[in-house]
């Protein structure tokens, strides 16, 4: 039997995170920009476009915050600075995110604002939880 050390415990627990929590969540994103783009005949970026304007992938990112800041929380290792700026990072990410998701029903707001913004809040939500799942 194979012993693991420290670091390949956070390279599977990270691996484990990002197969679970971000890609099987970004499947219904898959799913409709698929069925979008074979409906519509237009290119695959128009499509991302198209899909990423109304939030979901910022309305993604809550729950998968919400689960990170519950795992730091259970774990053994919770006391730290580390675990205090990440848990920080989280709960200001989920209200920001809860905020400005209002503005996506907006029509007036241009759509590249609401896609950058979306894939802002979700690359935010991915480097918070690297950080999370490689702490020490």
């Amino acid at each position: 039997m194979i012993k693991l050390n420290a670091q390949n415990v956070r390279i599977r627990t990270l691996t484990h995170w990002i197969i679970f929590s971000i890609i099987i969540s970004l499947i219904p994103i898959f799913c409709a920009l698929w069925k979008f783009c074979g409906s519509h005949s237009i290119s695959l970026i128009d499509g991302y476009a198209e899909i990423l304007q109304y939030g979901q992938l910022a309305l993604i990112s809550v729950p998968i915050l919400a689960a990170l800041v519950g795992d730091i929380i259970i774990s053994e290792n919770n006391s730290n600075i580390q675990t205090i700026f990440i848990i920080g990072g989280c709960v200001l990410l989920i209200m920001f995110t809860s905020t400005i998701v209002q503005e996506f029903t907006d029509t007036t707001i241009p759509k590249d604002y609401k896609v950058t913004t979306s894939i802002v809040i979700f690359v935010s939500t991915f480097i918070i939880g690297i950080a999370a799942k490689l702490k020490k």
